[in-house]
């Protein structure tokens, strides 16, 4: 399909008032190259400022694969890692990637397909910080590797065969970004809009 993406210079913050305690964030991610150097993160979405803050979510490429965070009780010793392995992430293709959170266990996907996961056991607490896309909240560091698009969050956590169908679906979908999409309702576009970001959106064949 052919469309616009976001290919971000500084990250862009959206409001998103509801932080459920079980949650999906999905993404569509094309990857121009691999990060690298002593810091190979590249934040995809962050919820609360870095890793470190109560609440976090994080999902984001490590070098060559997919990884996410999570935060319960704050500082480093809250701070809770889903690392995917296998497969290196292809470059040049778009790709669906997902975090899920059922109140036990932290899962990352790649096309549906789980590839790391951590086991957690606990309850979160929700808040109300914007969801950034393209960077982590702080701006430590942007999604310069790539493009994005067709981010979802669901306030439920959804399964590998779910995740591997259409995708589409919009049970529990709590707010999306279609960088594609048309019209004053998307939230992507009045982002756009809004902040004056034009220079970071760019048309890309998909």
């Amino acid at each position: 399909k052919k469309g616009l993406a976001l290919r971000s210079g500084s990250g862009v913050d959206t409001a998103l008032d509801i932080d459920p305690a079980r949650f999906t964030v999905t993404a569509w991610i094309r990857l121009d190259k691999h990060p690298q150097g002593a810091d190979a993160r590249r934040w995809i979405v962050c919820r609360e400022a870095h890793e470190f803050t109560d609440r976090n979510v994080s999902l984001f490429v490590d070098g060559t694969n997919i990884c996410a965070y999570l935060n319960i009780g704050g500082g480093q010793a809250g701070c809770l890692e889903a690392r995917g392995t296998g497969d290196p992430l292809p470059l040049n293709k778009w790709i669906q990637v997902a975090v899920t959170y059922d109140g036990d266990t932290l899962r990352v996907f790649q096309e549906g397909r789980e590839t790391g996961s951590k086991k957690i056991g606990k309850e979160r607490t929700g808040g109300k910080s914007p969801l950034t896309i393209g960077a982590r909240s702080d701006r430590f560091s942007i999604f310069d590797c790539g493009d994005i698009d067709e981010v979802r969050y669901f306030k439920r956590a959804i399964g590998p065969a779910e995740l591997a169908g259409s995708g589409d679906s919009s049970a529990g979908l709590v707010k999306s970004w279609d960088f594609d999409a048309q019209g004053s309702a998307n939230p992507a576009k009045q982002i756009v809009e809004e902040a004056g970001l034009e220079a970071a959106y760019r048309g890309l064949l998909k």
